[in-house]
């Protein structure tokens, strides 16, 4: 996967994430990606599969909102520096 395709997957991550933090209108439909078990193209399994973030250790920081956690694992990658603090603004 090319380093413009890993930014752009964990920038779908990264929105997900600020839709269940925001608790506005989206917060269900992100909640329910975040627990879903599909593996298709876009969807949260897949995603971490694609970034090389661990799925159940992620389900847990958002769940309990520790999204640090997720930012330093974002933040680990050097293809996406960067991208990671937007999650805690």
């Amino acid at each position: 996967m090319t380093e413009g395709s890993k930014r752009l997957w964990a920038a779908v991550l990264e929105q997900a994430i600020e839709d269940v933090r925001r608790e506005h209108g989206h917060a269900d439909r992100a909640r329910a990606w975040f627990q879903s078990e599909g593996e298709e193209v876009g969807s949260f399994l897949w995603i971490c599969r694609m970034l090389d973030i661990d799925p159940k250790s992620t389900r847990k920081s958002v769940v309990k909102r520790h999204a640090g956690v997720l930012v330093r694992r974002l933040e680990a990658h050097s293809s996406l520096k960067g991208l990671g603090r937007k999650i805690v603004r």
